[in-house]
């Protein structure tokens, strides 16, 4: 007997309407969609984003009370596990440290971070909260950071040409690695079944989003994005409609980044030799950064084990300066590593790093997992996850120039991503009623690709 056609989460007929917000709020009788947990992460996002309300923690809290409490078993992402033993190690190097008055808040930050890996997994938990929170995320990138650097950028208000926002933000080095990740789940969008003024606006999203790349003058943001453009230009098979998407995103950037930019894009052949890196742009930065890798680096020899403690690098390295009469005088006083990989040997030595490795290599590993269990069934949700998985490579070789592991957007990415790769991959299991035949889940493949479905967990074409 042939199997009951599933009907329509959407579908509109003859002269009906549906909402522009159908896709993410239409949902199957008894789903719920506000959920405390998944409210609670929205909050937390703005709050991080704005700095509007001092809501962050109390959001995290709340989530995260909710993940425990609410009777679901609680999903825990691979590289949560390294996060909490980066913790661990924290805790146990803190009373060998020389710095232990700012310590236990450094701590209590991290473990924040670990929280946010574990609401972000779990809140999000069904296929229309999962499409929230990314649509969510990415308003509110545009919103705020996005509209504050180009507001800088209208009218002037920068720093060596080079433009930022405030708070967390303020580093354009930092803003360029942030930018990355809502860049790549805007590629991602483009090209998926969300419906079609979604994905244009991400096609504009992925456009804005470059130029602010350019915009913050950050080498280490113009090397990560290549490598991401690089990245989606092997796996894309269209490769003549990637290579015109390139080239108008490339024109774009010309007309609108100030000739500062190309300055300080041909300054990067001036790094590759210790002689020539004080030319490499006239403020003297990539000089000064180098300097400074070379005092992490002495931080980490002489602690290599336990570090100096999670999250007082700058009083180490300012202690170091201090001490060494032949310093430059711009790195002097307390500074930041400007690489998240120096920062996490100064400060939490050689079993720190792995774990901090571990944390990236673990994400990565489960992206390529979800790739291969998808590319067999659904190369449109597989390609979505090697968009994905190229973004986060991108912010990672960015983090090698940025402090880019202090801040919750590569957590939360992991988190999110952990939560969409767990939907997709629901949608694999054949339903019980057509376990029995093959025909079933032909007829889903079938419907899926006649449009009747726009389920987010859906086998798609």
């Amino acid at each position: 007997m042939r199997p009951a056609r599933r009907q329509p989460a959407r579908q509109p007929r003859g002269g009906e309407r549906t909402s522009p917000l159908a896709f993410l709020l239409d949902r199957p009788a008894g789903e719920a969609f506000w959920t405390v947990g998944f409210v609670a992460l929205l909050v937390y996002i703005f709050v991080i984003h704005s700095y509007k309300l001092p809501l962050g923690t109390a959001a995290m809290v709340v989530g995260l009370l909710a993940v425990l409490l609410g009777g679901n078993p609680v999903r825990v992402p691979p590289g949560s596990v390294w996060v909490f033993g980066m913790l661990a190690w924290g805790v146990i190097g803190y009373p060998l440290s020389d710095y232990p008055a700012t310590i236990p808040d450094r701590l209590l930050d991290l473990a924040k971070l670990f929280a946010v890996m574990l609401v972000a997994a779990n809140a999000a938990s069904t296929s229309r909260q999962i499409r929230g929170a990314i649509v969510f995320w990415l308003a509110i990138f545009a919103l705020y950071p996005i509209r504050g650097l180009l507001f800088n950028f209208v009218f002037g208000i920068g720093e060596f040409g080079r433009y930022a926002w405030n708070f967390v933000f303020s580093n354009p080095n930092e803003f360029a690695g942030y930018t990355l990740l809502p860049l790549g789940i805007c590629v991602a969008i483009a090209r998926s079944e969300f419906p079609k003024w979604v994905r244009q606006t991400s096609q504009v999203g992925v456009a804005v989003l470059t130029v602010a790349i350019f915009l913050t003058q950050s080498r280490g943001g113009f090397l990560a994005l290549a490598t991401f453009g690089l990245i989606i230009l092997a796996i894309e098979r269209r490769r003549f409609r990637t290579l015109a998407v390139v080239a108008f995103l490339a024109g774009l950037v010309v007309v609108t980044a100030p000739g500062d930019v190309w300055t300080r894009i041909g300054g990067i052949g001036k790094l590759s030799s210790t002689e020539t890196i004080g030319e490499a742009d006239p403020e003297g930065s990539a000089e000064a950064r180098f300097a400074i890798w070379g005092v992490a680096w002495s931080i980490f020899k002489d602690h290599p084990v336990t570090g100096v403690g999670i999250g007082v690098y700058g009083d180490a390295h300012a202690d170091y300066v201090a001490r060494a009469s032949d310093a430059l005088p711009s790195i002097r006083g307390r500074k930041d590593a400007h690489s998240a990989y120096l920062r996490v040997l100064a400060e939490s030595g050689i079993i720190g790093f792995i774990c901090f490795i571990g944390f990236l290599a673990s994400t990565f590993a489960y992206f390529f997992s979800t790739i291969r269990r998808l590319k067999a069934v659904d190369q449109v949700r597989s390609r979505h996850f090697q968009v994905l998985a190229a973004c986060w490579a991108a912010y990672w070789i960015c983090a090698v120039f940025a402090g880019l592991n202090r801040v919750a957007f590569p957590y939360l990415f992991a988190g999110l991503t952990f939560a969409l790769s767990e939907d997709y991959l629901r949608s694999l299991a054949p339903e019980p009623s057509r376990a029995s035949t093959g025909r079933g889940a032909a007829s889903r493949g079938s419907a899926y690709r006649a449009g009747t479905t726009t389920r987010l967990g859906s086998v798609g074409p």
